[in-house]
């Protein structure tokens, strides 16, 4: 099953990529400082309002740094995340780029769990006009006993060349997230 999900995103990933405007010739950035309230809303009930810091550099033309930590705390509970990770990215066409990410990941939360595992990502990030950025994802994320299979939908609205406003949301079987924020791109 998860196989089939998977094909699924990176179908619907090459299609955006490939429904972009050509005219642009313009890949997004991944050199960037990216700020994000963040909303966590669990089927079982409950939901956390926190906010999540992500800071990607670019080391190379294919290879970036990844860097995020997010934080959810409310009525004494909490839950957080730090991710310390390698991407590669590729130019699919003019305005789209592929990427494949793997983070270490220190996940904690206020009943007892704390442990370390990693994060496999891969999706597709186009610029679908000069101001707007859609992106297509899927994540896996592995720590200490507990894996889930996470599929991101996001974009952005490029206000200048290096202020944009950011919103994705990301879905899993348990829960749904959901993070609006600012991203400065260097």
């Amino acid at each position: 099953m998860k196989k089939l999900l998977l094909s699924t995103i990176v179908a619907s990933a090459v299609a955006l990529a490939g429904t972009t405007n050509q005219a642009f010739a313009e890949t997004p950035e991944f050199d960037y400082l990216q700020v994000s309230h963040a909303n966590l809303d669990y089927d079982a009930g409950g939901d956390l309002d926190g906010f999540e810091v992500k800071w990607n550099h670019e080391l190379t033309d294919s290879l970036y740094l990844n860097v995020d930590y997010t934080n959810f705390a409310e009525s004494g509970a909490k839950v957080e995340s730090t991710a310390l990770g390698l991407g590669f990215m590729s130019d699919v066409s003019d305005s789209s780029t592929f990427f494949a990410q793997l983070d270490w990941i220190n996940a904690e939360n206020s009943f007892g769990f704390d442990d370390d595992g990693y994060r496999a990502s891969v999706g597709v990030r186009s610029m679908l006009t000069k101001e707007f950025e859609g992106k297509l994802a899927y994540e896996y994320t592995d720590v200490g006993d507990d894996d889930m299979s996470v599929f991101v939908v996001g974009g952005a609205y490029n206000i200048n060349k290096n202020i944009a406003l950011t919103l994705d949301f990301k879905k899993e079987s348990d829960f749904d997230q959901t993070m609006f924020g600012v991203r400065y791109n260097f």
